[in-house]
């Protein structure tokens, strides 16, 4: 399976906590990865290629496929055999690291099966926002609290954000970061990611 830096990012979005083992790790299953913590789930369909040992599904330890530097040019390549996964990875003028990375593949364990996660219903709307502003605005606002975000129904309109304590008796727990950002609204069905309020205008 060839591993590439949005492989590894994936492996944010695993629990810290080692009480949920399951949890710490990367899971593949049908083609698809996963990672979870119990609050938010990420998933990505996995780049495998037949004979790799991939088959069935495979528990894969988060902290070690950190340790995974993938180039554009040369992404990582990930093997199992006998209970052990194998990772071919490479340095940023493309040559093979050497020795390779060779930790245990856990083929026993139960991660919760994805697809069930998802909500069901009909999904109307979509909230673009780039990967550089949501960085901004993360630099923007401590690590702690909760980021409760607003959206108008039907979108085109900006998106509202409030940052404040988790408790009431918080200090400045009355004084929250607010503000707004700009997002794109498009439709969630189909690939052309066009302005809902653009195809609106045009139907008028």
């Amino acid at each position: 399976m060839k591993i590439d830096k949005y492989d590894v990012a994936l492996g944010n979005a695993a629990a810290q906590d080692d009480s949920r083992p399951a949890l710490t790790q990367i899971c593949f299953k049908d083609g698809t990865l996963a990672a979870t913590n119990g609050f938010m789930l990420v998933c990505r369909k996995a780049d495998i290629e037949d004979g790799d040992g991939f088959d069935g599904e495979v528990l894969i330890p988060a902290k070690m496929v950190e340790n995974i530097k993938s180039t554009p040019k040369k992404p990582a390549k990930m093997t199992v055999k006998d209970k052990a996964i194998t990772a071919t990875y490479y340095d940023k003028s493309g040559m093979e690291v050497d020795p390779k990375l060779q930790f245990k593949a856990d083929l026993d364990a139960t991660f919760p099966d994805a697809s069930q996660l998802f909500p069901k219903g009909k999904k109307h709307y979509q909230c673009a926002l780039g990967i550089g502003l949501l960085r901004q605005l993360l630099a923007c606002l401590p690590k702690d609290g909760t980021l409760r975000l607003g959206f108008l129904e039907g979108g085109g309109m900006p998106m509202e954000f409030k940052v404040s304590g988790n408790v009431p008796a918080d200090y400045d727990s009355d004084r929250p970061i607010y503000g707004m950002i700009l997002p794109m609204f498009v439709q969630w069905d189909g690939d052309e990611w066009q302005k809902a309020n653009e195809k609106e205008s045009k139907e008028k």
